[in-house]
């Protein structure tokens, strides 16, 4: 926001319709090559006896964190036309079973 700006308030731009959230599979899995790139990058080097490090347990760790201060709680959050948007992230980023059994 310009510090010079005569705005009396700021407010973020208008929500649009269809929402924020990628409708094509191109640019999904554009992300999902992004978040493993430090991976693919690793497995194609070699190890100080010059082997191929494919088959190395190695794994990018990526935590979604969410706080909403107005202590709400995910059944309220969800619901459609709730003000916070917490649980809606929430139910957005990566997830698997795993994650979702244990917390």
């Amino acid at each position: 926001m310009k510090s010079n700006s005569i705005a009396k308030a700021w407010a973020p731009p208008v929500f649009p319709v269809n929402g924020r959230l990628p409708t094509r599979t191109s640019v999904v899995t554009a992300n999902y090559n992004k978040q493993t790139a430090e991976e693919n990058i690793f497995r194609q080097g070699v190890n100080a006896r010059g082997q191929k490090r494919h088959s190395d347990c190695c794994h990018s760790l990526h935590i979604s964190l969410f706080f909403d201060g107005t202590n709400n709680n995910d059944s309220n959050d969800t619901r459609s036309n709730h003000p916070s948007n917490i649980a809606k992230l929430y139910h957005a980023s990566i997830q698997d079973y795993d994650a979702k059994s244990n917390g």
